[in-house]
């Protein structure tokens, strides 16, 4: 029986009150959407996050080969001149104060006054062609007026800002309200690293690092450049003393300068403020395909991800900063959680630096916390055992491939009675346990729980006897051919090749021992 019969048999016969029609759906409506409040900000799917840093990537390299430009127009905007506007604004200023404007060179003055002639002025049309940003202003449909200058900042601060949240997993805040002097080297065991330095908290408390890569480093000097003509312009200039550092934001407000106001913004004791949003939706947008929701599925298969209106097939990707955190934890593990060989080189870097820093035993990592206990070093450590874990699950015991080498072969013996490695839930409380480790190398995957001390010989011969080690014959076949290839390049006679080819021999001589093994077991 439905609720409509049983609201219109009434509660005296049916003995309780009932919901109407309504009302459950009300109620229905509620549980979905408390439900989705539980669930976590999704990581971004490979093929988007990749995508979505080559576009970072592109449009950095633009702004780098236009900022020169982009300043001068900027300054000559700011500064006192008539340059830098239309001529109507430059004719505006130049009657302001007392003078005459004209656009004909014989026109007639009249009461002697100074004239301020038309083709004098730098107007931002001569300055675009000057500097060719014709087709940087054309590509956006930017007019040739001042309200330009207002959309160039808001573009280039969204982008580098964006950047910055994917190549740190710094929260909206924190990067919303980075001071303006915040990049720093940071060398450690004769390592360094670029670190960015967030503002002092209250109580005399230090100000926290994250670390980050060149493209972090890129997007925080590109918004410095620019930010800096706002300062300029108002006679300051950023400190990076305890007592002032965070009267300056990076992200300063254009306004502050009169960029896109009437009047400007006016500082209260000294202190700017940053812009409020940044919508990364107004630049890129990302269709999701069937690929996306499948690689989704892998990370959390109990999700009903394709029933989920913000997942829907052919809907695009909404990005949002938490979504950046997140990706970076579960990607930049070095786990071979991420298949895409191009998302792989954009985040070497980043991985190597971050298995340095923010591992469980770097007293780095402790001091960020002792800190900051909501740190994305603490987000970082607590996703490495899932990232691992999935990467186990896909690359090992879901493998198409037979596995060889010294655990390689004791999975393989047993992976299709192993159901416990099956159970998704249990494999991630051995891997957080530290009971089972999974890190892909070229030649498969290493098992080792413990720190290897064969990494630092810088050959992966070790690997081959190694009892810790998953080999697989399709990735040492891969190792061959490129081994092979650079022994080609060596001269016969140096050190250098005497090394290199004895490495291919045992390369060549375990393959012919899995072939081996592999027909005995035929």
């Amino acid at each position: 029986m439905g609720a409509k019969p049983l609201l219109e048999a009434g509660s005296d016969r049916v003995g309780f009150y009932c919901c109407s029609p309504s009302a459950v759906k009300g109620l229905s409506e509620s549980i979905v959407k408390y439900r989705d409040s539980l669930q976590q900000h999704p990581p971004i799917p490979p093929r988007i996050y990749l995508s979505l840093i080559k576009f970072l990537q592109d449009k950095m390299s633009e702004y780098e080969r236009h900022i020169e430009g982009l300043k001068y127009l900027i300054n000559k905007y700011l500064d006192d001149s008539y340059d830098g506007g239309t001529l109507y604004s430059a004719s505006l200023a130049a009657r302001r104060n007392g003078l005459m404007f004209q656009v004909k060179p014989n026109a007639y003055v009249k009461n002697n006054k100074s004239v301020i002639m038309a083709e004098d002025v730098e107007t931002i049309e001569k300055i675009v062609k000057k500097f060719d940003l014709i087709d940087f202003y054309r590509s956006r449909k930017l007019p040739y007026t001042p309200l330009s200058l207002n959309k160039i900042f808001l573009e280039i601060y969204t982008i580098c800002n964006t950047v910055i949240h994917v190549f740190s997993g710094m929260r909206y805040e924190e990067v919303k309200y980075l001071p303006y002097q915040c990049l720093e080297n940071f060398t450690s065991n004769g390592r360094k690293a670029i670190c960015i330095r967030g503002v002092t908290t209250k109580l005399g408390v230090k100000r926290v690092l994250w670390v980050t890569n060149q493209d972090g480093q890129r997007a925080i000097e590109l918004v410095q450049s620019l930010a800096l003509t706002i300062y300029k312009s108002l006679g300051v200039t950023p400190t990076d003393s305890t007592d002032s550092v965070n009267k300056y934001p990076l992200f300063v407000k254009p306004s502050f300068a009169g960029m896109g106001m009437l009047e400007k913004c006016r500082s209260i004791d000294g202190t700017y403020t940053p812009v409020k949003s940044f919508k990364i939706q107004s630049y890129i947008s990302e269709t999701i395909l069937d690929e996306d929701l499948a690689e989704l599925e892998k990370i959390d298969p109990y999700r009903a991800w394709r029933s989920e209106s913000k997942f829907k097939l052919g809907s695009n990707w909404v990005f949002t900063s938490h979504q950046y955190r997140r990706s970076l934890a579960l990607y930049a593990s070095s786990s071979g959680l991420v298949s895409l060989p191009s998302l792989k080189r954009q985040l070497q870097h980043i991985s190597q630096t971050m298995a340095l820093y923010y591992s469980k035993g770097s007293s780095f990592a402790k001091d960020l916390l002792s800190k900051k206990s909501n740190h994305f070093v603490k987000e970082y450590q607590e996703t490495l055992p899932i990232s691992q874990a999935l990467s186990f699950i896909e690359n090992v015991i879901f493998s198409d491939e037979r596995l060889f080498g010294g655990a390689g072969s004791i999975i393989e013996k047993t992976r299709n009675e192993f159901s416990v490695y099956k159970d998704r839930e249990k494999t991630i409380s051995m891997f957080r346990n530290g009971e089972v480790a999974y890190q892909e190398t070229i030649l498969g995957g290493c098992a080792t729980t413990s720190v290897c001390k064969k990494k630092a010989l810088r050959s992966f011969t070790p690997c081959l006897k190694c009892i810790e080690s998953i080999i697989k014959k399709s990735k040492l076949h891969t190792v061959i051919k490129a081994q092979e290839q650079l022994v080609r390049k060596l001269d016969p006679d140096s050190v250098e090749f005497r090394t290199e080819y004895e490495e291919l021999c045992n390369f060549r001589a375990a393959l012919e021992a899995i072939n081996c093994k592999a027909k005995r077991n035929e």
